[in-house]
């Protein structure tokens, strides 16, 4: 597949969307792959086909294009050799491409002034702030994507580099197989194959015997060494307070004792306190209450702290802060995101031709806050003052109880007097909208500017 990221259902819809454009001519052959030969659009009611032969393809003089580094193409995606019957060949020299068309739309929109986000684009260093840079020579793409894990050259890709060829496999040590001997058989196998050892060349020879480990008898510690009591003496705690007293009221104390407090865990394998913990101590609550409530967030015990020593009623810091902590819960409930702004101030301008509604457009969709929004239509308002700029913008995700339908697109597939390439441009501008109302606003605009 030419684009991985691309589904086959996502690929057949659109080149049945450009087969129905007038920017590709369709000649369907029987029993065969039909001919898509890219044009120039219609001309005087007739598509005009490029010329390979002729400078600029033909192009007329009318329309406006952008040239595109070939190395976008050929290196950053693959090749493609099409193939009359048979499905066509892409040839890459990276396992995987860097790029998929919708990159390589975003990289085109950026020659034309509107920038998308693109975060592959944004790796290469190909768009930095939304202004397009040159495209890198061959050698410099293949080495910044042998740098990535995710990217692997292939054979083709490998000649391309000045290695000529993959690296060669590193040696895997296979080591060597362990072998079980018999007890039986350790004595005859060991015996007789070495000689006579340095300093015993006069000792007599012996037969070879299996080895035998001579019986040891187990040594009994005795009653009073290495810390083991004796268990005849009596216990102390049985003595009298005479017999005590008799002795000069000292007594040895057993090794047991004397050793127990060795395993007693130190100051240094005690857990590190957090900071909500750290925060909990200083304002007197127990220890054993603080570890409890250390995993409560810093600002959530700061803040009822803060809240304790503003109140004059409060008697006890500790336990009003603790009585606080247990009420809330354990995680703050995170703040409702700002609604994102409508787009309705940019369709329903009326000094904005199509084309700067268009750039317009874009601009406001390539950003993604609320704030970047405001900030685009404020400099709309300065750029073209308007007075239906002064007016509260509606936001985008005010939904009313029941959701509104989106509307349908027919009318405009239905317009008598628009041509295909205007056609083309309002269902764009209609299906680039989320709400009914600006598919309202888009409706009404459409009625003005071509009345049926």
């Amino acid at each position: 597949r030419f684009d991985p990221s691309l589904s086959d259902s996502a690929a057949a819809r659109a080149l049945i969307h450009l087969a129905k454009s007038p920017w590709v001519s369709v000649a369907p052959r029987l029993g065969r792959k039909a001919t898509y030969t890219p044009t120039w659009g219609t001309v005087h009611g007739s598509p005009c086909p490029w010329d390979l032969q002729a400078a600029c393809l033909g192009r007329p003089r009318h329309i406006a294009t952008l040239r595109l580094d070939q190395r976008l193409l050929d290196v950053c995606m693959g090749r493609l050799d099409p193939h009359p019957d048979h499905p066509a060949i892409a040839r890459r020299y990276l396992a995987t491409p860097l790029l998929g068309l919708r990159d390589i739309g975003a990289y085109t929109l950026a020659l034309a002034g509107l920038p998308l986000p693109s975060p592959r684009l944004d790796a290469l260093h190909l768009v930095v702030h939304g202004q397009p840079c040159p495209v890198p020579d061959e050698a410099t793409i293949l080495a910044i994507a042998s740098q990535h894990a995710a990217h692997t050259l292939t054979e083709d890709g490998w000649r391309r580099t000045p290695f000529g060829g993959p690296p060669a496999p590193q040696p895997t040590d296979s080591g060597q197989a362990i072998f079980l001997v018999p007890p039986g058989q350790v004595g005859p196998m060991i015996g007789g194959r070495f000689g006579d050892l340095t300093g015993h060349a006069a000792e007599p020879e012996a037969a070879s015997v299996a080895a035998e480990s001579l019986k040891a008898p187990i040594a009994v510690d005795a009653p009073g060494s290495h810390g083991i009591m004796n268990q005849e003496e009596e216990n102390p705690t049985t003595r009298t307070r005479a017999q005590r007293t008799a002795s000069g009221g000292g007594e040895d104390i057993p090794l047991r004792h004397r050793t127990a407090g060795r395993n007693a865990p130190s100051q240094a394998d005690t857990p590190a306190l957090s900071e909500s913990a750290q925060l909990l101590l200083a304002a007197g609550v127990r220890h054993s209450v603080a570890i409890s409530l250390a995993a409560r967030p810093v600002a959530q015990v700061t803040r009822v702290i803060a809240q304790a020593r503003a109140r004059a009623d409060v008697r006890d810091l500790a336990a009003w802060v603790v009585s606080a902590l247990r009420d809330l819960p354990a995680v703050d409930a995170p703040q409702a995101p700002e609604r994102r702004l409508s787009a309705l101030p940019i369709y329903q301008h009326p000094d904005l031709t199509d084309e700067q509604r268009d750039r317009w457009i874009y601009r406001f969709r390539a950003v993604t806050t609320p704030a970047e929004q405001r900030a685009i239509l404020a400099r709309l308002a300065q750029e073209h003052p308007s007075d239906h700029l002064d007016a509260p913008l509606p936001p985008i995700d005010a939904l009313p109880a029941v959701p509104e339908p989106l509307l349908s697109a027919l009318p405009i597939y239905q317009h008598p007097d628009l041509t295909d390439e205007q056609r083309d441009r309002w269902i764009y501008r209609f299906r680039a909208v989320t709400t009914p109302a600006e598919q309202r606003a888009i409706l009404v605009r459409l009625e003005q500017e071509h009345p049926v």
